[in-house]
């Protein structure tokens, strides 16, 4: 059995590729792809392995 703790957060900006952080994603119209919100997401679990 393990337990999990984690979280994620979220500032406004734009979305930027993992492999390339100074390369902005883009739509269809050129403009660049932001999350729109910012926020935080916490969680715990636990795993039973079968």
């Amino acid at each position: 059995m393990r337990f999990n703790l984690g979280y994620d957060y979220v500032l406004g900006g734009n979305f930027n590729l993992a492999d390339s952080p100074d390369l902005p994603l883009e739509n269809d119209e050129g403009d660049f792809v932001k999350p729109g919100w910012s926020g935080l997401r916490t969680g715990v679990g636990i795993v039973i392995p079968l």
